[in-house]
Order: C-alpha cells, then sequence, then structure tokens
C-alpha cells in the first residue's frame, strides 16, 4: 500500500463534450479551455435526471478519494448503462489549478479517440473521432512524476446537440464499483442451513465467486432470518477468533454492509475496519425479519492487519444474530441458536478458487401442476381434491435431477415407487413420511418378500428437500433426487421404464412413521400403473384434466330458476364455459335444491329424448358426477354412458338437501352414440329432481315441479361459443362506504332502515344543492401515493427537463385513473399545460404551477379557461381532483409534480384527458393566486390534437407539422376549387365560344397543374403525420380522431379518380366515332363529376378539421366563406345551365347540340334524327377531310352566344378567384 501524501493536491478533469452535429471529428480548441459545448442550449440538471454516464478507472479510492502515484499508467474509461449512448468527447488532466497535467494515450481505444489539438497541453487531451453513438471507450493517461497524490474525476457529456451534462464529479455518480455481480444462486461456493433448503427458505444462506467482470473482487451473497446480523467469516482456525469477517446489519430498518475484523479473545464484538474501502452494495433488503444482501469486495483487502487476501484457504465461519436472540445491531456475540449458527465448516476452503457445484441442489424446481407425468386418485380430481396426487418431471434448472411432488390425506406417509414388475418388491421408493408432525423426505429400498417394511438407503445423498407441509392429516412434500444411482443396490438409474407404485397410509389405518405395509383401503392404495413410464422421459399431459376450472359466476352461459335469482338463491342454477386452460374440455357447474339428483341436457329438440346428459346424484350424503343418456322413449331412466371417460370433477358437495357440483367434460365425443360434440348448436334441458319427489338416486323420471323443472331452452344454444353475459346481473356490488358519492344526514351517520319520514327539524326529506349526475360524479377524495422520483419516468414529453419550457405526463402506476405531471420553466409567476378540443383559447382544462409571489411557495392548481381569449382563468372549485406533490422557485425557474384524475366528470370545469386533445404551453412573470393571468408570447399549441394517456415514452420534437398542413390546404384549395372547377366550366360552356379546340387546351392545361399540385399535397401531409411521436396509433398516417381518417379516405379516392381520368383519356376513339359517347359518358360525367363532388366536400372537411382539430365546435369562420363559395358555385352552375339550355330549345335542331349543356347533348341528336352520330356539319367536313389535299380545314366561327358564355366566365372567375385566394390567405394565417 502507498503511502498517500497531501502537500499537493491535483485534479484529473475529465470532459466529455458531444459536437455531433458542428463538430464530427472532435472537439475545437477552445473547448480545451471552457468545457463548456457552445450549443446554446440549458445544462441537464444532474439532480433532477441523475446521468447514466460513469467514469472507471483502475486508480484508488481512499477516504472518498482517488489517489494516483508517480509516472504510473492507469486505464480511464467513460461507460453508459441503461442502454444510454454519447456521441463526442474531450478528456483532459488539470490540477486544481487548472493546469493541465500528464499525458495521453489514445492506442487502446479501438479508433475512437485521438489526441486533440489544445493550445496549452501538448498530448494531454483526448477527443473523438466521429459522431456515431457509442457506449464506452477507453485510453490510458499517464500520471506526471514527482509524488502520489490524491485527484479527482470530473466529466461532462453531450448526449445529442442540445442535450448534455456539465462538470460532474465521478465521486458523486459512482457505478456501483464498475462490476457486474454474480446471478444470485450461480456462485461457484453456496452453503445452507438447514442443508439442502431452498433459498427462500433457509435460515441462513451464502454464495461466494469470483466477479465475473472484475476478477479482483470476489462476490458475496447473504440471506437469512435474523433480527440484528448476518455475516461469513474467514478464519485460519476454528477458534473464532482474528477472522475477517464480511456481514449485514441491521438499523431502524435500514440493512448496512460492513467489512469488520473479530479480534482475540473470542466473544468479544466485532470492530469495524479502519476503512471500507474496497466494497461494492449492490443491493439489501429487510422484510418481514430477513436479510438479504449483494456485494463485493477487493480480494486483497485494503485495510493491513484488518483483511485478509481471500485468495488463500480458509474455515469458514457461518454467522446471524437470530430473531430469538434479540436485536443487535452490532457484529457482537450471538448463541448457537439450537446448533444453526454460528458455524464453522470442516474443512478450508479456497473462495476464490474452490467450487461445491457438483454437490449442489438445483436452484429451480418444476412449478406444482406443471410436472411431465401427473397421476390423481381418484382419477380426474383436482390436486387440491386428490386422496392422492403425484407429479413427475426432470428438473428444469439441472436435468441430473428428478423433481416429485407428492400430496394426498395421509396419517403415516405417502410415496412413490418404481418397480421392474407388479409384485411390490425390490423396488426404490421415495416418500414423506410424518412423525410428531415434521415431514422427512426419504429415500427407501422396498425389500423381498412383499409386506416386508421399506429399508432406508444406506446413504441420503443425491436428495434436494424444497419444501414439506403436514396439515389437518394432509401431508404435501416437493423435493429432488439425482436420477442416477447413488446408493447401489438400493437405488435404481430412474432414466428407464418402471411400473409406478402409488402408495400412502391412509387414515383409517391408523399412523404409520415408517413406510411399511398398507391395505387397499377400498383399492386405492396401494395401486400400481397399468402399464410402464421413464418417469424421465414420458409425458401424460394430454390425458390429464385440466389445470383450472373457470370460476363460479364467470361462466359465458348462465340459467337461473327462477329467472333473476341469486346463485345460492336458485331452485335451480347452471353455468356453462370453455375450460381456461384447456379448450378441448367444457366446464360445468350445477347448484340447486335437490334431493336426488341434478343435471343439464343438451337435445336437438324439445321431446326430451336421445339426449347428452351431464348430472350430479347423490347417494347416501355422497355426490357422484355422472356422464348419461336420455333414450327413447320419454320417461325412461337415463343410462349411464358406456365409460365415463372425459370427465374431470373438482368439486362436488351435499349440504341442507342442496346439491352443488363442479366439473368438466371434454367437448368432443367419448362414447359413440352417448355423447354429443357440445361444440354445437342445442336445446337445454334444465332438470333436478325437487325436495317434494322424494329421494331419487337415478336420472330418472321427474315432475314439473309448478312448472320450474323439467324446462327446456327457447332457443338453441351452442354451450362452448355462445354468451348470455350481457344479460346477466352484475355478480358484484360495490363494497358499502366504498362508493364515489356519499351523503349522510347528519354527517357521518349510519342508516339502517328505510321508513316513513317526517321533515325532522329541515333535516329530512332533502334536495341536494346542485346536481349531481350519479354515474360519473364523485364527492371522495382519493390521492394516489406520492410516487418515488426514481420511479417518475414520463412516457409523455414536451421538451426536455431543465430547458425553457418542459412538461411531461404518465399514467399513475398505483391508481391508473390518475394522471403524473411535471411542469417547469423559466417564469415567475406561473407555468402552465392547457388541454384543449381546438387549437385556440378558450374553453380549455388547464393544469398550472402558480407561485406566490409573496412567500414564493408553488402550488399546482386545476383551472378553467372560459373564453374569450385574454380573460383570465377561472380556479376550479374544490381542487378536489388535483393531487400536489412537489413544488419549488429557485434561480427564477418554476417546477412542481402533481397527478390529477384523467376522467373528474365534471364538465363544466375539466376535460377527460383520455381524449384526443391539443396542448396549449404556457408561462407567465405575472404572479397571484386569485387565477391565472394573461401571458406574453406562449403558449404554444401543438399541431394537432394528442391522446397524452397513450403515448409510449418517445419525447416531442419541433417538427413543423402545422405549417405543412397549412401547405396542403393552400395547394388542395387552389387545385380543386380554382384549377379542376375552372377546368371544368371550360368543358362545360366554352367549347361554341372556342371552337377550334381553344378550350380543350385551356381544359388540359388546368388538370395537369391541378394533378400536379394535389400530388404535392399529399406529399406534404404524408411528411407532416409520418413524424408524429404523439400519435395513439402506429402507422403512415396518424388517426387521431374518426372524422380524419374520413378526410384521409375521401383523399385517398379522388387522388385516384384523379389519375384514371386522364389513363382513360388515351385510349379515347376519336371525336366522330360512334363510340365517343361511351368515353365522353365514364370521362365527364362518371369519373369528372364524382371526383369533383367528393373533392368539394373534402376539402370542406378538411377546412372543419384544420380550424377546430377533432370534435371542435369554435372558429369556423373559413369554413363559412368555403360553404359561401360552393354556394355561389352551384348557383352560377344552374344560371348557366337555365341560359343555355333556352338558347338551345330557340336555335336550330341541328345547332342544339353543340349550344346546349352537355348532359342535353345526345337528346338534341337524337331530335335532329342524329342517332347518336355527330352532327351533319361534322360529318361533312369528316367527308370533306377525306378527299382534301393538305390544306389546313379552315377555323370555326364562334357561336353568336360566345359573348354571353364569356360574361358568365368573367363573373365565374372573379368570384372563384377572390374567394380561393380569401380562403388561402386564411389558411396561411390561422
Amino acid at each position: 500500500m502507498v503511502a498517500v501524501s497531501y502537500c499537493r493536491s491535483f485534479s484529473l478533469l475529465l470532459v466529455f463534450l458531444g459536437l455531433a452535429t458542428a463538430l464530427p471529428s472532435g472537439a475545437p480548441p477552445q473547448a480545451c479551455v471552457s468545457l463548456v459545448p457552445g450549443h446554446g442550449a440549458v445544462p441537464i440538471d444532474p439532480a433532477l435526471r441523475p446521468p447514466p454516464y460513469f467514469i472507471v478507472s483502475d486508480l484508488l479510492m481512499k477516504n472518498g478519494s482517488l489517489v494516483y502515484e508517480p509516472d504510473e499508467t492507469y486505464n480511464i474509461s467513460l461507460i453508459s448503462v441503461l442502454g444510454a449512448t454519447f456521441r463526442g468527447f474531450i478528456v483532459q488532466a488539470r490540477d486544481v489549478n487548472g493546469s493541465v497535467i500528464g499525458m495521453m494515450d489514445t492506442s487502446g481505444s479501438n479508433g475512437q479517440a485521438r489526441l486533440a489539438d489544445c493550445p496549452d497541453s501538448n498530448n494531454s487531451t483526448v477527443t473523438h473521432v466521429n459522431n456515431y453513438d457509442k457506449s464506452s471507450v477507453s485510453f490510458q493517461w499517464t500520471a506526471p512524476s514527482g509524488f502520489d497524490d490524491i485527484v479527482e474525476l470530473r466529466y461532462s457529456v453531450v448526449i445529442m446537440f442540445a442535450s448534455y451534462y456539465v462538470n460532474l464529479n465521478a465521486a458523486d455518480f459512482p457505478v456501483d464499483c464498475n462490476i457486474t455481480l454474480t446471478d444470485v444462486g450461480t456462485h461457484p461456493l453456496i452453503f445452507r442451513m438447514p442443508e439442502n433448503c431452498p433459498r427462500q427458505e433457509c435460515e441462513y444462506f451464502v454464495g461466494l465467486g469470483v466477479n465475473p467482470s472484475d476478477p479482483t473482487y470476489l462476490d458475496v451473497y447473504l440471506e437469512g432470518n435474523a433480527a440484528g446480523w448476518i455475516a461469513i467469516g474467514f478464519s485460519l482456525n476454528k477458534q473464532m477468533e482474528d477472522d475477517d469477517v464480511l456481514g449485514c446489519r441491521v438499523n431502524s430498518g435500514a440493512v448496512t454492509v460492513v467489512d469488520t475484523w473479530n479480534p482475540s479473545p473470542r466473544q468479544a464484538p466485532n470492530m469495524l475496519d479502519a476503512t471500507q474501502d474496497g466494497l461494492c452494495v449492490q443491493s439489501t433488503s429487510f422484510i418481514n425479519g430477513r436479510i438479504t444482501c449483494s456485494f463485493s469486495r477487493l480480494i486483497n483487502g485494503t485495510d493491513i492487519s484488518q483483511d485478509y487476501d481471500l485468495d488463500n484457504l480458509f474455515y469458514l465461519l457461518y454467522g446471524r444474530r437470530a430473531a430469538d436472540q434479540g436485536l443487535r445491531t452490532s457484529l457482537g456475540y450471538h448463541s448457537a441458536s439450537g446448533g444453526m449458527t454460528p458455524s464453522i465448516s470442516p474443512i478450508l476452503y479456497n473462495p476464490v478458487n474452490d467450487s461445491n457445484t457438483d454437490g449442489r441442489c438445483p436452484v429451480e424446481v418444476t412449478s406444482i401442476e406443471s410436472h411431465n407425468l401427473i397421476f390423481g386418485m381418484p382419477e380426474g380430481c383436482l390436486r387440491a381434491d386428490c386422496e392422492y396426487y403425484v407429479g413427475l418431471s426432470p428438473n428444469p434448472s439441472d436435468p441430473t435431477y428428478l423433481d416429485v411432488y407428492l400430496e394426498g390425506n395421509a396419517a403415516g406417509w405417502i410415496a412413490i415407487g418404481f418397480s421392474n414388475n407388479t409384485q411390490m418388491e425390490d423396488d426404490d421408493v421415495l416418500g414423506c413420511r410424518v412423525n410428531s408432525s415434521i415431514v422427512t423426505v426419504v429415500d427407501t429400498w422396498n425389500p423381498s418378500p412383499r409386506r416386508t417394511a421399506n429399508m432406508l438407503d444406506a446413504t441420503q445423498d443425491g436428495l434436494c428437500v424444497q419444501s414439506t407441509s403436514f396439515t389437518n392429516g394432509r401431508i404435501t412434500c416437493r423435493f429432488s433426487r439425482t436420477i442416477n444411482i447413488t446408493d447401489v443396490g438400493q437405488d435404481y438409474n430412474l432414466d428407464d421404464s418402471y411400473y409406478l407404485l402409488f402408495g400412502r397410509r391412509a387414515a383409517d389405518q391408523g399412523v404409520t412413521t415408517v413406510l411399511g405395509y398398507h391395505s387397499a383401503n377400498g383399492g386405492m392404495t396401494p395401486a400400481i400403473s397399468e402399464q410402464q413410464y421413464n418417469p424421465v422421459v414420458d409425458n401424460n399431459a394430454n390425458n390429464r384434466c385440466p389445470d383450472q376450472a373457470t370460476a363460479v359466476g364467470s361462466h359465458n352461459l348462465l340459467f337461473g330458476m327462477p329467472q333473476g335469482c341469486e346463485r345460492s338463491a336458485c331452485e335451480y342454477y347452471v353455468g356453462l364455459s370453455p375450460n381456461p386452460s384447456d379448450p378441448t374440455y367444457l366446464d360445468v357447474y350445477l347448484e340447486g335444491n335437490a334431493a336426488g339428483w341434478i343435471a343439464v341436457g343438451f337435445s336437438l329438440n324439445t321431446q326430451m329424448e336421445n339426449d347428452d346428459v351431464l348430472g350430479c346424484r347423490v347417494n347416501s350424503g355422497a355426490v357422484t358426477v355422472v356422464d348419461t343418456w336420455n333414450p327413447s322413449s320419454r320417461r325412461a331412466p337415463n343410462v349411464l354412458d358406456a365409460t365415463q371417460d372425459g370427465l374431470c370433477v373438482q368439486s362436488t358437495s351435499f349440504t341442507n338437501n342442496r346439491i352443488t357440483c363442479r366439473f368438466s367434460r371434454t367437448i368432443n365425443i367419448t362414447d359413440v352414440g352417448q355423447d354429443y360434440n357440445l361444440n354445437s348448436s342445442y336445446y337445454l334441458l334444465f332438470g333436478r329432481r325437487a325436495a317434494d319427489q322424494g329421494v331419487t338416486t337415478v336420472l330418472g323420471y321427474h315432475s314439473a315441479n309448478g312448472g320450474m323443472t323439467p324446462a327446456i331452452s327457447e332457443q338453441q344454444y351452442n354451450p362452448v361459443v355462445d354468451n348470455n353475459a350481457n344479460n346477466r346481473c352484475p355478480d358484484q356490488a360495490t363494497a358499502v362506504g366504498s362508493h364515489n358519492l356519499l351523503f349522510g344526514m347528519p354527517q357521518g351517520c349510519p342508516t339502517t332502515a328505510l321508513g316513513y319520514h317526517t321533515v325532522n327539524g329541515g333535516m329530512t326529506p332533502a334536495i341536494s344543492e346542485q346536481q349531481f349526475n350519479p354515474v360519473r360524479d364523485r364527492n371522495t377524495g382519493g390521492c394516489p401515493p406520492v410516487p418515488p422520483t426514481e420511479d417518475l419516468v414520463y412516457t409523455f414529453q414536451q421538451g426536455t427537463q431543465g430547458s425553457g419550457y418542459y412538461f411531461g405526463a404518465r399514467i399513475n402506476r398505483t391508481n391508473p385513473l390518475y394522471l403524473d405531471m411535471r411542469l417547469e420553466a423559466s417564469a415567475s409567476g406561473w407555468v402552465g399545460v392547457g388541454f384543449s378540443v381546438d387549437n385556440r383559447m378558450g374553453v380549455d382544462d388547464v393544469l398550472a404551477c402558480q407561485r406566490d409571489p409573496n412567500s414564493n411557495m408553488v402550488t399546482a392548481v386545476d383551472t378553467w379557461n372560459p373564453g374569450p381569449a385574454r380573460e383570465p382563468n377561472q380556479i376550479d372549485p374544490g381542487q378536489i381532483d388535483i393531487c400536489p406533490y412537489t413544488g419549488s422557485f429557485e434561480n427564477g425557474r418554476i417546477i412542481c409534480t402533481f397527478s390529477r384524475l384523467i376522467n373528474t366528470g365534471d364538465t363544466n370545469n375539466d376535460l377527460d384527458l383520455g381524449m384526443a386533445l391539443f396542448q396549449l404551453y404556457g408561462t407567465s412573470d405575472s404572479g397571484g393566486l386569485s387565477s391565472l393571468a394573461q401571458h406574453g408570447e406562449t403558449p404554444a399549441v401543438t399541431a394537432e390534437a394528442i391522446v397524452v394517456t397513450n403515448a409510449t415514452g418517445a419525447p416531442t420534437d419541433d417538427f413543423p407539422r402545422r405549417e405543412l398542413t397549412r401547405v396542403h390546404g393552400i395547394l388542395m384549395i387552389v387545385a380543386w376549387p380554382l384549377l379542376v372547377v375552372s377546368a371544368i366550366f371550360f368543358a362545360l360552356w366554352m367549347k361554341p365560344a372556342l371552337p377550334n379546340g381553344e378550350w380543350f387546351q385551356i381544359h388540359r392545361a388546368f388538370m395537369i397543374v391541378s394533378l400536379f399540385l394535389t400530388a404535392l399535397g399529399f406529399i406534404f401531409i404524408f411528411v407532416a403525420n409520418a413524424k408524429n411521436p404523439g400519435a395513439p396509433s402506429p402507422g403512415l398516417i396518424s388517426f387521431a380522431c374518426g372524422k380524419s381518417t374520413g378526410h384521409f379516405v375521401i383523399g385517398i379516392i379522388v387522388f385516384f379518380l384523379q389519375i384514371m381520368n386522364p389513363i382513360i383519356a388515351i385510349f379515347r376513339c376519336k371525336p366522330t366515332g360512334s363510340y365517343r359517347w361511351i368515353f365522353n359518358l365514364i370521362h365527364g360525367t362518371a369519373i369528372g363529376f364524382l371526383a369533383e363532388i367528393l373533392a368539394l366536400v373534402n376539402v370542406g372537411l378538411g377546412i372543419a378539421l384544420f380550424e377546430s382539430g377533432c370534435g371542435g365546435t369554435n372558429s369556423f369562420t373559413l369554413l363559412w366563406v368555403y360553404i359561401v363559395f360552393v354556394i355561389l358555385l352551384v348557383i352560377i352552375q344552374l344560371v348557366m345551365t337555365i341560359v343555355f339550355t333556352v338558347m338551345a330549345f330557340r336555335a336550330p335542331p341541328e345547332k342544339r347540340a353543340a349550344l346546349g349543356p352537355t348532359f342535353l347533348k345526345y337528346y338534341f341528336q337524337r331530335s335532329a334524327k342524329s342517332s347518336f352520330s355527330p352532327p351533319q356539319k361534322d360529318m361533312e367536313m369528316t367527308e370533306k377531310g377525306k378527299a382534301a389535299s393538305n390544306d389546313p380545314p379552315p377555323k370555326k366561327k364562334p357561336s353568336e352566344d360566345s359573348p354571353f358564355r364569356w360574361g358568365g366566365f368573367g363573373v365565374f372567375i372573379i368570384i372563384t378567384f377572390v374567394l380561393v385566394v380569401v380562403m388561402a390567405i386564411m389558411v396561411a394565417v390561422i
């Protein structure tokens, strides 16, 4: 050990700066001096958010400080835990005066570090070489010459560009010695008391092993029942003096790990080592008088004459201060406590190198009812009801062991044997025997001849006992035995096939505590399996009864008589459901007043013949479950099925002439001709032998008994699939005194009856002073406990803690009806978050942290913003739904934590925070407690409605969703109300005015531009919504509420139609073709008009969504402008239609088709006897074209009504252009 000089104090300052965005290849020279990145953000406060980054080095810790030796080279690493990463760093060594010291070496950094370009330090600074995410980086530092001294480790970490820690002291953030401890139960050396006990049940348990991540440490795990302390000592002799002792002591419920020395003479209290250096504590607990502690200690030790080098041979001392010795919080003298402790190992062990793994019991055992081989008697019984039950399986953690579970009613013993024949001789028998209520597991041999008492094996090696009990004459024991032979001639290798022997000493045979001869006890036991089984390999799980049964009252189909009766009061009651653990079984529950039997039948008709009937019959007070067949003709007694296979009985009873039975039956047929497949529809038969009909123990004929039973269901039911739960009364009721609304008169009084009442001095009858909703309202409190600080991980976050504004929320872990929240900001008046159905202020639920300017106290308040804007908020009356936790005002920053009911039911002052709501973030420097005063530049409003209770942990960001949504809206308004409507106007009305195809060029140009704008609008809205971390559901587009789903679907349809129309136009026939009318009908009428109508509707829906969010009712100014536009558009179209229809009728017949509206074109053609052919003039032009030369055809003249058409277009374009421009501007500024 090197002596430490304190004449000087050097500081090793480690600074890690993430310059991931600006400087991806390393820190700049100025960072060598300032140690703070020039990112402009506020550093993270480690007190509020502990860093997941730690410094690991091989510098020694002494009295809380790190020391180094001159000219020594040390390994230094930056590591992260809990999955955290970092991007950039800079590392320096400085003394306390700020001078850089020492030399850095990056050769061992695997290319992750380089020497930085610092002006005042030559090769003394290390920084990163890239901005990739890293979880660790390592390098070396060589200390300066001179002398050893005290050092500090300080560092700063940047996670991302605007998120970083600054100037952390490594001593304030230890990483538990930067090591990973051995898993509990897997140490190489393990000792238990009593021997072979399961760890959780041991009086004393210790595990020792070298640390897997740092071999200079020894891991220690201690657990046991102790009132004061528990310890492990290392001794050179067996005298319990001059020993190195590691222990865990309790004081006021807190456990402390200590390194002590046991001095001479014996019985002197242990002394704490001069220092506690070299200890690394992982975890401790003290619950119900039981201590557990997990820690590591340096193998070499740190205190001379008080620590041994543990890499040597020692006698091990096992000690604890037992509960019956009184509480002692120092490691002092302790009595033997029944020989249990103190105890000294009989041989020497090296705790670093030795292992007793080969002799260790398995760390896990097969769970009860999960064994591969299970046998119960009587057959089909539930484990807890079986007279005899055994389970066998290979051990899940150590396949060299066989797990055994035995349970049954036995006065002396219960056992399982393995035999090569069925003679019950020369058998390997494992059993549990009782003596003075103590159960002992034994490995025995059943010799020849038969009826000779079993002999204990020469040794009991290979047995590992997990648990035993003997309660109310019932034995249970759970243990493991090695599969291979341990006692030659007395053990079989159990990995082979044997006849299984099931035995117990029943209560009526008297108590026998040795595994001796037993009578058959009614054929129950002893029993021998009919076939051989390999207990290691074989499995009978497919033939076993279900592990669980449907809870009484929870069946899918329930019927009671008389109707609506409570189960315990019903004359007849039946429940049917598929079994929850094995869906190949149907669970049945029958209960009713019956002297002989009760049953349920499944019939294909209502005749009560040829029916599959399951029943419970009584004989001498015992209830038997039977599977029967109701034959033809009616009134013939039921016949038992040929076999009773497929029945699993859970419980039966017959008390006060009331039968109850609970059982399962396979859904599929087991007896052909006597069973139905129950997964089908049947009329249900409800039957019982009533008490007034006399006792009948067979399922025979029964009278109607007042119409009660037998009864037949009015409709068919499938007992596997159907459910009538919606029609049933609740199984439970609110506990008395636990209702949400409670009123008493006088206050707090009890009430015992409802009778006639007078006014009684004005007390009753009385009327509440206000209205209440008995379903939603509440007047009872019930705040959840204050969540521990380390448990507050918010699943929804706006901003980051320590930034200008932060809001975090998550559902309370104790009471999911509450929402935990944290608010913080740089403000001197208040900081708040509002929840709104729209994106404007008014009619908002606002939660805030409010500062009292006189006392600086910060209080969480629940308020309501009634509107109009700029009015002060109103404080909710009572504040019963908000639960304040913490509040502070320091350095000009308000911080508070609180919870509030998600749905208070107060619709006048609160919103349901589980809905999709816009969030308003606001702060103010105006103080006062009467209301939330007006604020300046804030609030900020989320781009869309968010379900805060659905958030999964992704923080919100500054992605410009609303701006992109604005662009989408402007593009769609220009594309459809302006361009597409104008293009359709030219196609409908401007052909006669532009007869040489000019109308078509304009029409096509407008449609192409509109298609481009529509596609661009789709891209913007997809990008805006695809990056939504607050979306309640995954996917490309976030559906914050149902309305936005409709807008999305209609938009997809319109876009599809818009793309299809030009594709169809490519294949159109010539204007003179005889089938041209089909193209005109599809292109113009079917697709064109349909797309335009849907588009106009969808634009209106989009405007409504944009203005007021999902479900909002305020601020529809833009929507009204749009509605006026649509109305004017319809009026213009109607006027044009009427005017040009009249003008067409006044024109000669041959000109009507060209002048009239498009939808009358073919009517006019037929009137002119054109037979859907082009007009005669066009035909003549066509014929001339065939014979003409290359001269271009003469141009057509505009129609005589062209001025009217251009006038109509002028009115249309002025109105359309003005209103579209107005709407686009409104979208841009809202």
